[in-house]
């Protein structure tokens, strides 16, 4: 019997990404879980567990199907999108997106730094590293898949794809630059201690500017939350929309 209520209001970023795999084809529980490792590990990563229990809540919801049958005696699951599904999928890819988040494990201990050692900090950073030139080598193996015309569904997608891969490879090599810098830094440290490095560590303040203002913003004076630590949340807790589509200035 069809949900009485909107299934879509409880769905979770993970299930509208199903429903978007679902929407390239049908898949198998596994062949799902394997896609959404595929498409998505590197910037919205969900364990196995988690994707098949989003699965079975989209199927209670009527947001797919899911055809059960025996391959021997194993059995298996495909599922598939309704029309209902695709309607949830397209209205939720009109509405606003949530902001860009960030976590970042290492970035918590060169924060808190001063309460361990200079091997530890290092050896945290030179980690970060290797996980950017790591991430660096898939994207090199990605980009030739497309230049040679290999990536399922390429003809129809690669167009958007493209956005995708840009801003991963972009963020990797931010993050190896970011790393490489910092190793080189820190290599000529002798402790954590901040005698000698004071100086140096406000120099990066000063070279260092921020994304530059909204020219719009300066001249209307319609900037109504100061750009403090911790405001953030707040505004969108808040409802306002943060500012986007302006001149910028340096």
């Amino acid at each position: 019997m069809p949900s009485q209520t909107n299934p879509a209001r409880s769905l979770t970023t993970t299930g509208y990404a199903i429903l978007g795999v679902l929407a390239i084809k049908p898949r198998t529980a596994y062949e799902l879980a394997l896609e959404m490792r595929h498409c998505f590990e590197y910037f919205w990563p969900r364990d196995d567990a988690r994707v098949y229990k989003d699965a079975k809540t989209l199927a209670a919801g009527d947001l797919v199907t899911a055809q059960k049958e025996f391959i021997g005696k194993r059995p298996r699951t495909t599922y598939s999108i309704t029309a209902q599904g695709r309607k949830a999928l397209e209205q939720w890819l009109a509405g606003p997106s949530q902001p860009a988040t960030l976590e970042f494990e290492g970035l918590i201990k060169v924060f808190l730094a001063r309460f361990g050692t200079l091997d530890q900090l290092l050896a945290t950073v030179q980690q970060v590293q290797a996980d950017a030139e790591y991430r660096l080598r898939v994207a090199t193996n990605v980009r030739q898949i497309y230049l040679e015309g290999c990536a399922p569904f390429q003809d129809e997608f690669v167009h958007v794809w493209a956005f995708v891969y840009d801003f991963q490879v972009s963020n990797f090599q931010m993050l190896h630059a970011w790393a490489t810098r910092t190793i080189g830094e820190l290599k000529t440290w002798k402790d954590l201690s901040p005698e000698a490095k004071r100086e140096k560590g406000l120099q990066l303040f000063e070279k260092k500017r921020p994304a530059r203002w909204l020219k719009a913003d300066l001249e209307k004076q319609t900037i109504d939350v100061p750009a403090l630590p911790g405001m953030y949340r707040r505004r969108l807790h808040e409802g306002r929309p943060l500012a986007a589509g302006h001149d910028l200035i340096p």
